[in-house]
């Protein structure tokens, strides 16, 4: 990610994913979490700590 815009980049394998329901679980989770920070802006303080 970088501090002009943000953004958000998946890379899927061509075919299915074989999850187990935690594994799925977890995998959602990361993914919402990573849209969360995307969408909040960014304060200095966050910037200089990365």
């Amino acid at each position: 990610m970088n501090g002009a815009g943000g953004g958000l980049r998946l890379v899927v394998p061509g075919e299915e994913l074989k999850l187990t329901p935690g594994a799925a679980g977890v995998l959602l989770r990361s993914l919402l979490k990573a849209v969360a920070r995307v969408k909040q802006p960014q304060t200095a303080e966050e910037g200089q700590q990365k």
